[in-house]
C-alpha cells in the first residue's frame, strides 16, 4: 500500500507540474492563493480593530485622562496606543495586499482577452513586447532621475518644490 500511495503522489505531483507549464494556470492558482490571503488579511484587520474597540471599551476613557499624574496618564494609553499602532500598521499592510491582488486580478482579465481571437491579438502583442517595454521603462526612469537631481541641485534652495527628491519627483513628473 505504501508504494501505491508513493506512485500516487509521484504523479500527483508531475500532474501537478504538467499543469503548471501553462502560465494562465498558473495565474488561476496564485489567483486562489491570493484570495486565501485576502481572507486572512481581512481576518487579521478586523481582529485588530477589535482589540482597538476592547480597549477603549475596558477602561472608560475619562479615567485615563483624569487620574494621576502624567506618568499614570501615560501608562494608562499605553495599552490603547498599541493597539491603534498595531491596527494602523495592519491597515498599511492590508493596502499593499489588496493592490497586490489587484494586479492578479488583471492578469486573470487578460486571461478572459485570451479566450476572445480580436483581444487575444492583444495580450500576444503585449506580451511578446513585453521585454523592450521594460528596457523603456528603465531608461525612461534613468532620465526622470537625472532630472530630479538636477532640478533639486539647481532650485533645491531657493524653491520648496525642490528641497527634496520626493517633492522633485512630484514636480517633475507633473511637468
Amino acid at each position: 500500500e505504501l508504494r501505491d500511495a508513493a506512485k500516487e503522489q509521484k504523479s500527483l505531483v508531475a500532474g501537478f507540474r504538467l499543469h503548471m507549464r501553462n502560465r494562465w494556470n498558473v495565474v488561476d492558482f496564485v489567483s486562489i492563493l491570493g484570495g486565501a490571503a485576502m481572507y486572512f488579511v481581512w481576518y487579521s484587520q478586523w481582529q485588530r480593530i477589535a482589540d482597538v474597540r476592547e480597549e477603549l471599551l475596558s477602561t472608560p476613557f475619562e479615567s485615563r485622562l483624569l487620574k494621576g499624574d502624567q506618568d499614570q496618564r501615560i501608562q494608562a494609553m499605553g495599552g490603547l496606543m498599541a493597539a491603534l499602532e498595531s491596527a494602523i500598521e495592519g491597515s498599511l499592510s492590508a493596502r499593499a495586499w489588496r493592490v497586490l491582488y489587484i494586479v492578479i486580478i488583471t492578469l486573470r482579465v487578460f486571461k478572459a482577452f485570451h479566450a476572445q481571437a480580436r483581444l487575444s491579438v492583444l495580450t500576444q502583442t503585449l506580451s511578446e513586447a513585453l521585454v523592450d517595454v521594460a528596457h523603456l521603462m528603465c531608461i525612461f526612469a534613468v532620465v526622470v532621475a537625472a532630472y530630479c537631481i538636477s532640478g533639486m541641485l539647481l532650485f533645491g534652495h531657493a524653491l520648496e518644490d525642490f528641497a527634496t527628491l520626493d517633492r522633485v519627483a512630484n514636480k517633475c513628473w507633473r511637468i
